[in-house]
Parts: structure tokens; sequence; C-alpha cells
């Protein structure tokens, strides 16, 4: 039994329906804006049309592999095949595209891609010195697994989800 009357139940979910921030997913960035971004990466640099969304794919990653969603992170970069990519210029790339989309955002939009990429380039996640610490037969695909973003990935093992939240609570609940 629900103590609202159909007419204010009614009512509630027409307010929830029509409030624009409960309509979008605020924790990730359209497709193709993704592209968009990637898109600029590959202008921005020069890179060979054959090889574009493959290099732009993989020097987000590199970044995003190395902690470019923190907030607090300084400046990182990262090359592949002698082109650098830092996270300043991905962070100005994508306020091109969305002005208040955020790096977090951009790396849990594409998080099973960057996993993908990871894998080919064998980049550990961000926080994998930190499980190895406390798992320390955590596997080569646990630790690439192991970046920030990747908290709510149903494709991240069950056991890497689940360092990943109880680090992340351990650190805000110190703040």
């Amino acid at each position: 039994m629900s103590i609202l009357k159909d007419s204010e139940l009614k009512k509630f979910k027409d307010g929830l329906n029509s409030n624009s921030s409960a309509n979008k997913n605020s924790g990730y960035i359209e497709e193709s804006k993704i592209i968009q971004v990637l898109d600029v990466i590959a202008k921005e640099k020069g890179l060979p049309a054959d090889t574009k969304n493959t290099m732009a794919l993989a020097l987000v990653t590199g970044l995003g592999q190395n902690g470019a969603s923190n907030r607090s992170v300084g400046t990182i970069s990262y090359e592949v095949n002698k082109v650098i990519l830092t996270n300043i210029e991905l962070r100005e790339y994508l306020a091109r595209i969305d002005k208040n989309a955020t790096m977090r955002q951009f790396f849990r939009s594409i998080r099973n891609d960057v996993h993908t990429m990871a894998v080919l380039l064998n980049e550990k996640g961000d926080l994998a010195n930190l499980m190895i610490r406390e798992f320390p037969n955590a596997t080569n695909d646990e630790l690439i697994w192991c970046s920030n973003f990747q908290t709510g990935n149903n494709n991240c093992p069950a056991n890497v989800r689940e360092f990943l939240n109880n680090n992340a609570k351990a650190r805000f609940e110190k703040k």
C-alpha cells in the first residue's frame, strides 16, 4: 500500500521525467561527443588518417590509465609512436566539444574501450600499485582493470570493483 494517492504518484513521476538532470545520465558523455573529441585529437596531433582512431584511443588510454581522470593530478603525458598527448590538452579538447563535461565522465564513457586498448599496450591502471600491496597475487589483467573510472563497470572483475570502491570510500571518508 502506497501512502501517496495515484494522482500524487503520477505528479511525482511526471516531475522526475521533466527534470532534465534526472533524464540524462550525468556520469557519461554521448558517444557522438566522444568521437568528436577523438577527431580533435587526431587533427591537432596530425595523426595519419588510416590509424587516427586507434592512435587517438591509445593516447587517451595511456592518460586514463595513468590517472588523468583524477581531479588533483598534475600534468601528465603519454607517448605513442613519437606523438605526445597531455591531460591538459585532452581537457582542452573535451571542453571544445562539451564545456560541462569532466575528464571522469569522459573516461567512464569509454572505459571498456580503454580496457581493450590498455591490454594491447599492457598499461596497468592508476591504482594498480595500491592493489598489489593489498593483493600481491593480483593478475596482470586485474591490474589493467585497476583504474579509478572502472568502479561501476560490470565488465570489470568483481574483486577489482570491490577494491576500487573500497579505495574510493576510504579516500572520501578521510576528507
